[in-house]
């Protein structure tokens, strides 16, 4: 819950002050914070010993489940664009 609070609260106060400079960097600091974030859970998956010893299975439930997804997320560009042209005609 306090995620959201704190997620909601940032997106007001970026629609407030979304004009001015100082904000202007964010970007680039939220692009080094994903990347920060990407390094330290590389690192607690390379320090959980259960991931290390099943890394061939969990790779493969984890292929499929990423397959399963952009098939998915295909799917429905493709329902969605059919609905936008018959729309325009």
């Amino acid at each position: 819950m306090n995620a959201l609070f704190i997620l909601i609260v940032s997106i007001c106060i970026g629609i407030l002050f979304r004009y001015k400079d100082f904000f202007k960097p964010s970007g680039k600091i939220a692009g080094a914070t994903v990347l920060l974030l990407l390094f330290v859970f590389g690192i607690s998956i390379g320090a959980n010993s259960y991931i290390i010893e099943n890394i061939s299975a969990l790779g493969i439930q984890s292929l499929l489940l990423a397959m399963a997804g952009i098939a998915g997320s295909v799917t429905a560009v493709v329902i969605i664009r059919l609905k936008f042209k018959r729309d325009k005609q």
